[in-house]
This record gives structure tokens, C-alpha cells and sequence, in this order.
């Protein structure tokens, strides 16, 4: 994610992490369309650059939470 790789994930893997931000990819539980959408992300250029702006929103929401973890300790 640090270097704006959309990502396809489960529900698990996106926990305290998306917040109520858009994925920067697909989040998916269902074995068969997490396959048929990480394919569809690794083949669409326009779908992999448009979850690639995301990354940085996520980024930034979750280094705000980590910091104020740390402070508010």
C-alpha cells in the first residue's frame, strides 16, 4: 500500500484500516469473486489507476489513527 499498489482483500484484511474511506481495490469474502476481482484489477488499466489515487486517503486516515493511538495513550 505504501507505494499506491491497489489491493483486493477481505473484510479481515481491510479491518481498522479503511475506516469510511473507499478501498483502494475490491474487499471481498466470497473466495470465487475475490479471484474474478483481483484478476479484474491486475487487467483494467483505468479500474487499477483509479484505486491507485485512493491509497494515499487511506494512507493518511490510518496514519492519523496510529498517531493518535500513540498520543492519546
Amino acid at each position: 500500500m505504501q507505494v499506491g499498489t491497489p489491493s483486493a482483500t477481505t473484510s479481515i484484511g481491510a479491518e481498522a484500516m479503511k475506516g469510511d474511506l473507499e478501498w483502494n481495490g475490491y474487499i471481498e469474502d466470497d473466495l470465487e469473486i475475490f479471484v474474478v476481482k483481483a484478476a479484474e484489477l491486475y487487467q483494467n488499466k483505468e479500474l487499477w489507476l483509479s484505486a491507485n489515487k485512493m491509497v494515499s486517503e487511506l494512507l493518511m486516515s490510518a496514519t492519523v489513527g496510529i498517531l493518535s493511538l500513540l498520543i492519546f495513550s
